[in-house]
């Protein structure tokens, strides 16, 4: 598979927060401090390195409680970012407190957002209590429960040079081991700008559907005007010079065309008629795609269609083909307009 601007292959969609550090204690911790200066850690000091992004700092504990025995006992926690609590005052991060005496047990699940400025930093929790001990923590081996889990993960952006999710490889050829799930943008037509959006879920003779993009499209006589339009006095296919449109990929396609017309210069009724072929003078079948306009002798009018076509094979060349259904008139067509979208696609 070759590719356009690096990457190539398979890729995960991410959620927006890259884990920089994490730590964990699987033990009940016990809080004895009782001052805030105190430097009894409830986890280890992690150190990070830092470049300027935010950053979401996590703490989770199972449970967490005020000493039992001791009537408004309370317990504070505070985030320790270089060595010193954050916030004003006592920096209190978490504070709980039990009005009376007993187990007053409770989940914790704190997050603060920062951002440090870039290079190494220390991020950390203490806490101090204002009588006995407090607890926080589960102790796995006996309780069961989780372990307290700290982390520090750098916040992805949108709108930025750091974007949360992964750029699709832009390709010129779609990959030949592909797993469901993988997106490519696919570069259909370089020069015009066309990008294809597809993705793979594996299903089918064509396994990459598309999800967005601009059509293939070839114009004609877009600058015509009433009555200098390219002509014909056939019944049947006349290539009238394009426009045309080759498709890169095998594969089902949506075709549209349109085309301004004028049925005149024989004095007789009649309509002007267009339809869309493949390779070749006749193409598919003048009654698979025919339109008339109610244009009579001397009128004009507006013809368009769509047609979804099965099966095209790669590089199949779509064209638009004109005639006149009076053979005793001409046919004249200006404006003319062809794109081919894709449904469903294979590789090579």
């Amino acid at each position: 598979m070759s590719s356009i601007g690096g990457r190539s292959g398979s890729f995960v969609v991410p959620g927006g927060l890259v884990e920089l550090a994490s730590t964990s204690v699987v033990d009940e911790v016990s809080i004895t401090d009782l001052f805030a200066s105190g430097t009894a850690n409830v986890v280890p000091n992690i150190s990070v390195v830092c470049d300027g992004s935010p950053v979401l700092v996590e703490l989770y504990s199972p449970m967490a409680y005020p000493d039992p025995f001791s009537a408004a006992s309370w317990f504070s926690l505070g985030l320790v970012y270089d060595g010193a609590r954050t916030g004003s005052g006592n920096g209190h991060w978490a504070y709980q407190q039990n009005d009376g005496t007993g187990y007053d047990l409770n989940p914790l699940h704190l997050s603060m957002r920062m951002t440090p400025t870039a290079g190494v930093h220390t991020f950390g929790v203490n806490g101090y209590c204002n009588v006995n001990s407090a607890r926080i923590g589960g102790d796995t081996s006996q309780r069961g429960m989780d372990a307290i889990q700290f982390r520090v993960s750098k916040i992805v952006e949108q709108g930025t040079s750091l974007k949360p999710f992964w750029t699709p490889p832009v390709v010129q050829e779609l990959p030949s081991n592909p797993t469901v799930g993988d997106i490519v943008i696919y570069a259909a037509d370089i020069t015009n700008g066309v990008y294809w959006n597809l993705y793979y879920d594996g299903i089918g003779t064509y396994p990459w559907k598309f999800i967005g993009g601009s059509p293939l499209s070839g114009q004609a006589g877009t600058n015509a005007q009433y009555g200098t339009g390219v002509t014909t006095s056939s019944k049947t296919a006349a290539d009238l010079s394009g426009p045309y449109v080759t498709v890169p990929l095998a594969g089902d396609y949506k075709l549209q065309g349109s085309a301004m017309c004028l049925n005149s210069l024989g004095g007789n009724l009649g309509g002007c008629f267009f339809w869309i072929a493949s390779d070749g003078a006749t193409g598919w079948s003048f009654t698979d795609f025919s339109i008339t306009t109610s244009a009579t002798d001397g009128a004009s009018g507006s013809i368009s269609g769509t047609r979804l076509r099965t099966g095209l094979a790669a590089s199949t060349q779509i064209a638009i083909r004109y005639a006149t259904s009076n053979e005793l008139n001409t046919a004249q067509f200006w404006n003319r307009y062809l794109s081919a979208t894709p449904v469903r696609v294979k590789a090579a």
